[in-house]
């Protein structure tokens, strides 16, 4: 009878715990794809007129190759995997690293992950995602791969 009692208390207290959790942890208002997508830039690539995002993609790509450069380390190519929100205004929020790079050296991949955390956070959308003609909060989610 004790030993129920226990039980009982133990799944009583998890489940109080666990609608604080979930509040926590919503990101029920961010959407993985909407209407209209969020747009980096302007797209002058032709092959992507009509797929403005996967335009958004490559120059979102192109955009981290170039900026994430180190100094004094013979260079080799690699990827990392990321994803981050846009906001309704274009910025950026809740970047996370899923997968950093892999290479040899830890201190180089030490660097290079934080160089795509710091490029990440500093990046401005040119306009945010829609859904029903209102702009919504969007998680892009894509590779970056890196010469460096």
């Amino acid at each position: 009878h004790k030993e129920m009692k226990k039980i009982l208390m133990i799944v009583a207290v998890g489940l109080m715990s666990f609608p604080t959790f979930a509040q926590t942890a919503d990101n029920s208002d961010v959407l993985r794809r909407a209407d209209v997508m969020p747009v980096f830039q302007d797209c002058d690539d032709e092959r992507f007129i009509d797929h403005p995002y996967r335009c958004t993609i490559m120059q979102l790509m192109a955009h981290f190759d170039d900026a994430v450069q180190l100094t004094n380390v013979v260079g080799a190519q690699t990827k990392a995997h990321l994803k981050f929100v846009v906001e309704k205004d274009g910025s950026v929020s809740n970047v996370d690293l899923v997968r950093g790079v892999i290479v040899n050296d830890p201190s180089v991949a030490q660097q290079l992950d934080a160089g795509i955390v710091t490029v990440a956070n500093q990046l401005e959308f040119q306009s945010a995602g829609e859904q029903n003609g209102e702009a919504v909060r969007v998680q892009v989610e894509f590779s970056v791969s890196l010469n460096y």
